[in-house]
């Protein structure tokens, strides 16, 4: 993997991505907005003299925010089965 192209991809994923914690992207959280240049890859048309060379980085970016987020759902999953084995069912009564 080329870490120089990869990483500001996965850095504007992470940073993008609503986070369970906070319920706001840390975007959001930094600036008190979401970023107005949200990456949504939409199906390019075919058209004559499209740049195979854009098409190949589009495929590249969706590659890439797909991984990160399949990172960070198994990074949730694996805390939250850490943080469950600790965690312990109380009932509590009326007056307690």
């Amino acid at each position: 993997m080329q870490w120089d192209y990869t990483l500001a991809q996965a850095e504007f994923a992470y940073n993008s991505a609503i986070q369970s914690a906070t319920g706001q992207s840390p975007f959001a959280v930094v600036y008190m907005k979401p970023p107005k240049h949200t990456v949504e890859m939409v199906q390019l048309p075919k058209v004559p003299g499209l740049s195979v060379a854009a098409k190949n980085m589009a495929e590249q970016v969706q590659a890439i925010q797909a991984e990160v987020k399949q990172k960070l759902e198994q990074t949730t999953a694996k805390y939250k089965t850490v943080a469950d084995k600790h965690r312990q069912l109380k009932l509590f009564k009326e007056g307690d």
